[in-house]
């Protein structure tokens, strides 16, 4: 059986300047998740940096698992459409709902760091709000989603 690798300090960005990523196994989070910083390529014909950020696919995704009950959601910007989705279940398995929002005009934004930056979609009726702060050892976390159709409503801080 291989030997494990043993995890070390990452790099301060996934990306460097000549555009390479930064491959391995880290013991801590990135500083920068600079991934549209990378140099993308078809075959031997490298991609532009218009083209590869256009390619570039972002998320933040969470999972709150309680003994009672699990709430997941994640905000997704794809660029050419965002998309959200929050699931919730009651662990006892008495019941579970989703809500979800997608679309090429959502109003998202992924965080480039995990360290002070901020994720969040945005709607009437469909708001989540994540604080990275993994300087102070935290993430704040504010949702409201209102419930259609049978389905409940969401408020949490």
């Amino acid at each position: 059986m291989p030997d494990r690798p043993v995890p070390c300090a990452p790099p301060d960005a996934i990306v460097d300047a000549s555009g390479n990523v930064a491959l391995g196994v880290y013991d801590r989070p990135f500083r920068r998740a600079n991934l549209a910083d990378a140099s993308l390529s078809l075959g031997p014909m490298p991609l532009g940096r218009t083209v590869s950020r256009f390619r570039l696919k972002e998320w933040q995704h969470f999972a709150i698992v309680l003994p009672e009950a699990m709430l997941t959601f994640a905000i997704v910007d794809a660029k050419v459409l965002g998309a959200s989705w929050c699931h919730f279940v009651n662990r006892d398995g008495t019941g579970q709902f989703e809500h979800e929002h997608k679309g090429p005009l959502l109003n998202v934004r992924v965080a480039q760091d995990l360290w002070d930056d901020e994720t969040y979609v945005r709607t009437h009726r469909y708001r989540i709000q994540v604080r990275n702060h993994l300087d102070a050892g935290e993430h704040r976390i504010r949702l409201f989603i209102r419930g259609h159709g049978g389905t409940p409503s969401i408020e949490a801080d």
